[in-house]
């Protein structure tokens, strides 16, 4: 088990691989422009508000989101996470409106339940509390079929057993006592307060979070174990359109939903993996809960300047070109068939969104430990940027289900053996490609050759 503080700046560091990375540590001269905070400060002072009216004075000294938000939220436990489902909202002048309505909880709570099932069903059932969380489940999943309405009815003997058995396997909760938190806001006026709250509570946070792409994003982390999740498009980018609720699709709902609860959970369990590994088991999980995932992992449809942070390769996923991309729609089969599309004798076709047109064969590996951004995407200009943003993240979900479907047994053996890699400030940036070598007997993103390297090999399955 980590330490209160290790345990909140692990989760906290999440943040890397949620939709509000942009520009918060870009040098001076590339800075975003100055954005209007007045929605978050006027909706998080009154949500603050609202909560030290309901819960008394005593809160008042309190200075954590969770415990000064508490009262004015009904928290549900499904093991690892915690739903906390509002009781009361804000609209977009501040007054109070009705919470959330028992049919949005419903399906959510079934997406958390079901995504802990997704990690037992990939992890070697030979860890010592597997067996008991993967019969905890079933009892837990009848406990939640009875859901009506709120406050919903507390679990049975049994049920609190079950959901026990369920935290303690995934580590839950912290030393801190928090677990995993999702936070859901039926409108944008909620979201916002939330994300308000949270940087008026926490001053350090406030750059973080309080950023032109969450004022129009469907989630946020709050880098303390919790995320919002706003189930509603804000209609416009600035002004009384950020307010405005348009429409997200139920499918919207739930894959936004499921990734960003799915990045909570992979984190939490290997949070020495590359990013790009993490980002695509979070996808691969919500495709396995959802049946496909089109979101983009920074929230941004469109990025139109070059983003100005780096982390490990991960910063083209901020290029994202959801409309664009010719991997989209093609997640449900792990994009296997646009992929091989793209194959050329040697590598594979990098397109420029911009020019909609060819513009590189990659023929660099990209899984090799801290490997690159390749060449030809950093010299090719925005539209190839955002060619290689779509190539790589299809190219690394696919590569995650190669190893279920031709490997499961090492890969069984690699997720268990991740998490127990010790969590340290600084973390191991090779770790992933140490257990490979170990459980696989092969190298990663290290040689073209596929009798020695793993990356090598899943070109040649891919390619024929």
């Amino acid at each position: 088990m980590f330490s209160h503080n290790v345990s909140l700046w692990r989760l906290g560091a999440a943040l890397a691989l949620s939709l509000t990375l942009t520009a918060a540590s870009a040098p001076a001269a590339l800075a975003p422009q100055a954005i209007d905070t007045e929605p978050f400060e006027r909706l998080g002072q009154r949500l603050v508000e609202l909560a030290d009216q309901r819960a008394g004075p005593s809160a008042n000294a309190a200075d954590t989101t969770s415990t000064r938000l508490e009262s004015l939220h009904e928290r549900i436990r499904f093991g690892a996470f915690d739903l906390w489902a509002p009781l009361v909202t804000l609209d977009a002048k501040g007054r109070e409106a009705p919470g959330a309505r028992a049919k949005d909880l419903v399906d959510r709570g079934r997406r958390l339940l079901a995504l802990q099932r997704y990690w037992l069903e990939r992890e070697d059932p030979s860890e010592p509390t597997h067996a008991a969380a993967r019969a905890a489940l079933p009892q837990i999943e009848t406990w939640w079929a009875s859901f009506k309405a709120l406050p919903h009815a507390p679990p049975s003997e049994d049920a609190q057993s079950a959901l026990a058995a369920l935290q303690a396997h995934f580590g839950l909760p912290m030393r801190s006592g928090r677990r995993l938190t999702m936070i859901f806001a039926p409108t944008r006026a909620q979201y916002l307060a939330v994300v308000g709250a949270r940087g008026l509570l926490s001053g350090r946070m406030r750059r973080h979070i309080w950023t032109a792409a969450d004022l129009t994003a469907p989630f946020t982390s709050l880098r303390d174990g919790s995320s919002v999740l706003a189930s509603t498009w804000a209609l416009g980018r600035e002004g009384a359109g950020l307010l405005d609720d348009g429409g997200m699709s139920k499918p919207e709902q739930e894959q936004w939903f499921t990734h960003a609860a799915a990045h909570q959970l992979v984190f939490w369990l290997v949070p020495t993996a590359p990013p790009w590994f993490v980002e695509a088991l979070s996808i691969d999980a919500t495709l396995a809960v959802c049946g496909a995932d089109e979101t983009n992992c920074t929230g941004c449809r469109e990025i139109e300047n070059i983003p100005a942070w780096w982390l490990g390769g991960l910063e083209a996923l901020s290029l994202l070109s959801r409309e664009k991309g010719p991997f989209r729609g093609a997640s449900a089969t792990r994009f296997a068939k646009p992929l091989r599309a793209a194959a050329r004798e040697g590598g594979f076709t990098i397109l420029d969104l911009e020019r909609e047109r060819p513009a590189e064969v990659l023929q660099a590996l990209i899984l090799g430990p801290n490997a690159p951004t390749p060449a030809e995407a950093v010299h090719g200009g925005l539209g190839v940027r955002k060619g290689f943003a779509e190539f790589q993240r299809a190219y690394t979900v696919a590569f995650v289900g190669y190893l279920q479907q031709e490997f499961p047994e090492p890969f069984r053996r690699l997720l268990s053996a991740l998490r127990r890699v010790p969590y340290r400030a600084v973390p191991d940036s090779t770790a992933l490609h140490t257990l490979v070598r170990e459980h696989f007997e092969l190298t990663l993103g290290e040689s073209t050759d596929p009798a020695l390297d793993l990356e090598a090999r899943f070109r040649v399955w891919l390619t024929r």
